[in-house]
């Protein structure tokens, strides 16, 4: 996973946003606000793929943590806020990675996929309750509060399916 950023709801972080941030408020999995990696790697998990490298701002580093392990997490930038970050020097920032992704070779016989528990549930609060309305049309969305819809399951990849359809759902909403 290279030049992540921090989610929606991270605390300083350069263009954070999940997916849609014309239509995301925030996403939890399983109870933990989440950015976009940790919603990928659900994808990793379901093939029993081990993520061993992951590079981005500070924010995308915490967030990683939990749902990645074993990965090597390489900070490039530091987030001053949204719209400003410091960033290594390309150079610096492409040794870095390059000894990071050494290191995460080296170890891959010992790597475990995504720390993702099964069965997980995945909450979406939205900008708007229409969203949120529309998001619980999909069999298996149900919606828990005005702009908030959840759904959980046993399967990895079907979460994430799910996850996407309803973010492109929204995105009618968003770009009419």
């Amino acid at each position: 996973m290279v030049a992540y950023h921090g989610g929606v709801s991270a605390d300083r972080a350069v263009l954070s946003h999940t997916f849609n941030p014309r239509a995301v408020w925030n996403v939890r999995l399983s109870g933990v606000e989440v950015g976009e990696s940790a919603l990928n790697a659900l994808v990793a998990l379901h093939h029993r793929v081990p993520v061993m490298l992951i590079t981005g701002d500070q924010a995308t580093a915490e967030e990683a943590a939990p749902f990645l392990p074993s990965a090597e997490r390489v900070v490039v930038k530091r987030s001053l806020s949204r719209s400003a970050a410091e960033s290594l020097h390309p150079r610096r920032a492409c040794e870095l990675i390059r000894e990071a992704a050494t290191r995460a070779v080296d170890r891959v016989a010992e790597a475990e996929p995504p720390a993702i528990r099964l069965p997980a549930t995945i909450e979406i609060t939205f900008l708007t309750a229409d969203m949120a309305e529309m998001a619980s049309w999909l069999d298996g969305v149900s919606r828990t509060s005005t702009r908030v819809v959840t759904f959980s399951g046993e399967h990895p990849l079907r979460l994430y399916q799910t996850f996407v359809t309803v973010i492109m759902l929204t995105r009618a909403l968003v770009d009419t």
